[in-house]
């Protein structure tokens, strides 16, 4: 081997390792590039998630407010048929208990 020959390679040799940590470099800045790529796009995804997800809490809660309303309008006019529906069965009870009474009297006044 010549002495430029060695020269060559000894210049050569330093080159080689920082060819390779240049290159790792390059490759571990790109891995980080893809990295914060995709936490970027699992971010977006998550707050797509949470905000169709407070949509639809918000729907449910609405849903159910407007089923109690209307619940509570069935019920109260449940209650008020009952109330009409008692307050004629009172009316007829008393209608009964007046004339059982002018029976009683009428029968009392024959003895």
């Amino acid at each position: 081997m010549t002495n430029s020959n060695i020269a060559a390679q000894d210049v050569a040799a330093p080159s080689q390792p920082s060819n390779q940590i240049a290159m790792l470099l390059h490759e571990l800045n790109e891995s980080q590039k893809q990295m914060r790529m995709l936490l970027e796009r699992q971010d977006r995804r998550d707050d797509a998630f949470r905000q169709q997800q407070a949509q639809r809490d918000d729907d449910y809660r609405e849903q159910m407010r407007i089923f109690q309303e209307r619940q509570a309008q069935r019920d109260d006019e449940h209650n008020r048929q009952m109330r009409m529906l008692l307050e004629r069965q009172d009316r007829r009870d008393e209608e009964f208990r007046r004339q059982q009474t002018e029976r009683d009297q009428k029968l009392d006044a024959m003895l």
